[in-house]
């Protein structure tokens, strides 16, 4: 598993949680430059990662304040 993989699905819980929250702690842990692309990165794993099935999500991906992803059951 990819690192930064790792560390975005540290940042979620079975409970569903902003997918905007989710890439900021994934940075914060990935001590990644604090720049527009290292953020895009993240969500770009988490789209990954929801596409895989390791993460289950609901509303709009695009938009990290109004969806919300969560650790498969």
């Amino acid at each position: 598993m990819d690192k930064l993989d790792e560390y975005i699905l540290e940042s979620c819980d079975l409970h569903w949680r902003k997918v905007a929250m989710v890439i900021t702690r994934a940075h914060e842990k990935a001590g990644l430059a604090d720049d527009e692309g290292s953020y895009e990165a993240i969500a770009n794993r988490v789209r990954a990662l929801v596409s895989a099935g390791r993460l289950a999500a609901q509303g709009n991906l695009d938009n990290w304040r109004a969806s919300e992803v969560r650790l498969r059951t």
